[in-house]
């Protein structure tokens, strides 16, 4: 068994290495490895799940004392809290000690065993460690390691980059929804990208291909949603300026994700969208003005496109020997257009057909239009649901119904979602995960893929009052 000590411990051992962490309790507060960094390991632990948790944490499982003679005595340090004198920490038994004599999950460490980096005054003053072991890191649910749980087989992002970054996004992992029985609602879950939302495809596709000749020395884009943030983080890791204009009364979340990653943000008045002054056509003008480049995720065709080339391969090669209904919530549309446009392809080589639902806001014209019904006032507090009217990247032709969801159905389900089954996803997800249940109800047989577009951590604000 190979083990690791503090000092050599990279961030590829953690993924591929087996090695023993223990947590430790000394009289004279000493730390173990002569060090104050405590080692923060992904739940879950003892049946216990916790985003990148301490080992002794609450998020992280219990260790106990009893092994050793004491007391159960249960951690009360939460997530990413200073643990002070009980650290976890990795164990290196001393040079040439035999493999039996690492110790089992639960035991003591032996006093000849407690590693040469020990302090003098720290082993005079243990009292007791308590040992866990892992056979490794990589098959934790965190946001760092739910992709490897994800078959070999998913196709190469049609976008490569070396950045660490940008090489996160995409290759997001397909989920049973906990709510639905028998496995046969599927989720994407594209809130496992850096932003938490499927808008890192567009700007890491749209943006690398604009930039790529170095034609332009600056972005800009016009967004009061996740686009905003997602167009500044690839517009960071690529080394080029971004301006960003937004609305008045734009999420302060979602301007602090464009602030976070250095954009420009020029607030603008929020008037209809024939006004001079509306975000757009200030976007617009900065762009003309500048020669900037402008990401127009509403009229730009490669925003289905990225998906067409990127989300759809990867929801086939996850779901597509099974699957008979895909459903996403839309907005500018391209997230649904291109996926269908790939997955109908697909289907249809394989003779078969798979039904592409889209979701649209109970007041708005994206229903209107695909069904030719007369226009509705726009009314909707569902953060990137719903349309004015038609979009040129909405691909109707691939679509084959939509449905309408009440902004209060939506909220609803985004809240059971998180509250019931553990799962925080945003209010337009709560739309089409609504769908998506009623389709599941109402055919036995169906297996239905639902896209994630975003996660609720976006939306504490509406969703939860906080």
């Amino acid at each position: 068994m190979k083990t690791a000590s503090s000092d050599t411990l990279s961030k590829k051992d953690l993924h591929h290495t087996p090695f023993i962490l223990f947590a430790t309790t000394t009289a004279g507060g000493g730390s173990l490895v002569g060090d104050d960094r405590p080692w923060w390991i992904p739940g879950p632990v003892e049946g216990r799940r916790g985003p990148w948790a301490a080992i002794s944490g609450r998020g992280g499982g219990r260790w106990r004392e009893s092994a050793c003679g004491l007391d159960e005595r249960e951690a009360t340090a939460r997530p990413h809290q200073n643990l002070g004198d009980s650290f976890p920490r990795a164990y290196s038994p001393p040079p040439g000690s035999p493999p039996a004599s690492v110790p089992r999950p639960g035991e003591c460490l032996p006093k000849s065993a407690r590693g040469p980096n020990m302090k003098e005054a720290d082993r005079s003053n243990s009292q007791h460690f308590v040992v866990f072991l892992f056979t490794s890191f990589s098959s934790m649910p965190t946001d760092a390691t739910l992709r490897s749980a994800q078959p070999d087989t998913l196709p190469s992002s049609p976008f490569p980059t070396d950045d660490p970054i940008l090489g996160q996004i995409g290759g997001t992992p397909m989920l049973p929804y906990p709510g639905a029985e028998d496995g046969r609602l599927l989720c994407k879950m594209e809130s496992a990208n850096p932003t938490r939302s499927m808008k890192d495809r567009i700007a890491m596709g749209i943006l690398t291909e604009a930039l790529q000749n170095g034609e332009y020395d600056r972005v800009v884009e016009a967004s009061s949603g996740n686009t905003a943030g997602a167009v500044a983080l690839v517009a960071n890791r690529l080394g080029v300026p971004c301006t960003l204009t937004c609305p008045e009364g734009t999420s302060p979340h979602k301007i602090g994700y464009m602030k976070a990653f250095g954009a420009e943000v020029r607030t603008c008045p929020d008037v209809d969208s024939d006004h001079p002054d509306h975000y757009r056509a200030v976007a617009q003008r900065i762009a003309e003005d500048t020669g900037a480049f402008l990401v127009d995720q509403y009229h730009n065709q490669s925003n289905p496109g990225v998906h067409y080339q990127w989300t759809g391969p990867e929801i086939w090669a996850q779901a597509g020997a099974d699957m008979t209904h895909l459903v996403s919530a839309m907005g500018t549309g391209g997230l649904v257009s291109g996926t269908a446009r790939h997955v109908k392809e697909q289907a249809a080589d394989a003779g078969r057909d798979v039904t592409v639902v889209g979701v649209d806001a109970e007041h708005s014209n994206i229903s209107t239009s695909f069904y030719g019904a007369d226009a509705v006032p726009y009314d909707t507090c569902v953060e990137g649901l719903g349309k004015g009217g038609e979009l040129p990247t909405m691909w109707f032709d691939h679509v084959d119904e939509m449905r309408d969801v009440a902004d209060e159905e939506a909220f609803r389900q985004a809240r059971e979602a998180a509250q019931t089954h553990g799962m925080p996803v945003g209010p337009s997800a709560g739309a089409a995960l609504s769908v998506a249940r009623d389709i599941h109800a109402e055919q036995p047989d169906a297996t239905v893929v639902m896209i994630v577009c975003d996660g609720g951590e976006q939306y504490f604000d509406t969703l939860f009052d906080v």
